[in-house]
């Protein structure tokens, strides 16, 4: 008998004062309750969620895409267009064990930039699991122009890069400012 049973079998075996009281139903809650939590699955989730669908040119697009109870085997960056990768992927993981069940659960944040007025697609995201591929959704926005160059009020820190071609100065401007000292 496995030692996990044993606890079990003992409650279950007959003393020999037993037969004077009642049976009691002690020893068959505590097999339902053991065996319930021994059966109980544990449900996978994948989600993918974008700050906005909305946005104003050089501002932020957060993507959060977190995976529950799954243990991803490959997990690839999302295609995207409309939209420039600003940082790499953050990547966070819990791990919570509640009353013998575990709950595992993966966050990976991507922060995209709008890139010019138009429109944003972001395609569906696969995950390669040892039970097959699960697929999001597909997600997808719009860019509307930013006549002010207002900063985005949730990263006011990140500005929209300048993409023009830079023009190269005939001379370093440190040799204007050059100072000479002698011994």
């Amino acid at each position: 008998m496995p030692d996990v049973l044993f606890p079990i079998w003992s409650a279950l075996k007959l003393t020999r004062n037993q037969h004077l009281h009642k049976p009691s139903a002690l020893p068959l809650l505590i097999i339902f309750l053991v065996l319930s939590t021994l059966l109980t699955g544990q449900t996978i989730n994948f989600q993918v969620t974008s700050s906005s669908d909305t946005l104003l040119e050089g501002h932020v697009l957060q993507l959060n895409c977190v995976l529950e109870n799954i243990e991803a085997e490959n997990f690839e960056n999302p295609q995207v267009s409309g939209l420039i990768p600003i940082s790499a992927p953050q990547q966070s993981t819990s791990i919570q064990i509640m009353n013998g069940v575990t709950t595992r659960q993966t966050k990976i944040t991507y922060l995209y930039m709008a890139e010019k007025a138009g429109k944003w697609v972001i395609e569906p995201l696969q995950v390669q699991t040892k039970d097959g591929k699960i697929s999001s959704r597909r997600l997808s926005g719009r860019i509307l122009p930013n006549p002010g160059e207002l900063p985005d009020p949730r990263f006011p820190h990140i500005r929209k890069p300048d993409l023009r071609p830079k023009q190269p100065a005939d001379e370093p401007r440190w040799k204007h400012n050059r100072k000479s000292y002698r011994l």
